[in-house]
């Protein structure tokens, strides 16, 4: 998202009238924060925990699937 709005100041930057260097210049400071947001949010996923313990593996759909239960077998309810 930050390189788009890079580009679209660069490109405003070089159109004739007063708008185009006025809103280049906006645009590069959307761009600044956009970049700080970034690095925040990379940072803090750095810092989570892992979902998964390590040395231990998810459960892949294929394995969750063979150790269901099969479908005929009912809910076990009794009616």
């Amino acid at each position: 998202m930050r390189g788009l709005v890079e580009q679209a100041a660069h490109r405003l930057d070089h159109l004739p009238g007063a708008d185009g260097p006025d809103s280049a210049h906006q645009l590069e400071l959307i761009a600044r924060r956009l970049y700080g947001i970034q690095q925040d949010l990379d940072a803090t996923a750095a810092g989570l925990p892992t979902a998964t313990p390590p040395g231990r593996a998810r459960p892949t759909p294929h394995a969750m699937r063979a150790t269901a239960a099969p479908a005929s077998a009912g809910c076990g309810l009794a009616r």
